[in-house]
């Protein structure tokens, strides 16, 4: 992804601050488990912050073409990179929709339309759930399922794929996070 978008902040969202792992700096937070140091505004501890929360920005802080609908809370869905791609699709990073709110307010047009159009562009798109508290998100690579369905334009086929995945996705085994390890990705 690219650099900050500058007028952006994250305000008083802090969908991160709940669905992220973090074992960094003195401090550990399970993934599914709001942090501690959460507050309505956002982070108390924000200039002091450990290392991964630093280092951690959402898509929605760096890609200017989505506008203030798109900021997780209001959303539902966090944008992250994702580097676990496919080895045919190693020439750019990959981007992670993980579905933090309900399905029938995430998945919208505008969302069906941004899927549709990171694939027919060839990015290596990915939608994810997260697990219950303690556990790695499951996700599921949209590529090879959806590149017939963009191609035709059909919108109904890109919704039906994305929920059918989904029921897997929710329906499977969460891994654990182990316990020292920090992987928004």
């Amino acid at each position: 992804m690219t650099g900050l978008v500058a007028s952006r902040t994250c305000g008083d969202c802090t969908v991160c601050c709940t669905v992220l792992p973090i074992d960094a700096d003195g401090f550990a937070k399970s993934s599914g488990v709001t942090c501690g140091h959460c507050v309505s505004a956002g982070c108390a501890i924000h200039p002091d912050r450990p290392t991964p929360c630093r280092a951690f920005d959402c898509g929605w802080l760096q890609l200017p073409m989505l506008d203030d609908a798109w900021r997780p809370d209001r959303s539902g869905i966090l944008i992250m990179a994702d580097d676990d791609i496919p080895a045919r699709y190693t020439e750019r990073p990959g981007i992670k929709l993980l579905l933090v709110g309900e399905r029938r307010t995430s998945l919208t047009l505008p969302v069906l339309g941004y899927v549709a159009g990171l694939i027919d562009g060839g990015m290596p798109t990915f939608i994810a759930v997260p697990g219950p508290p303690g556990c790695f998100f499951a996700k599921a690579f949209l590529n090879d399922r959806l590149t017939a369905a963009v191609a035709r334009r059909d919108g109904g086929e890109i919704l039906r794929t994305l929920h059918a995945l989904l029921d897997i996705l929710e329906a499977g085994d969460f891994e654990p996070v182990p316990t020292g390890s920090f992987s928004p990705g």
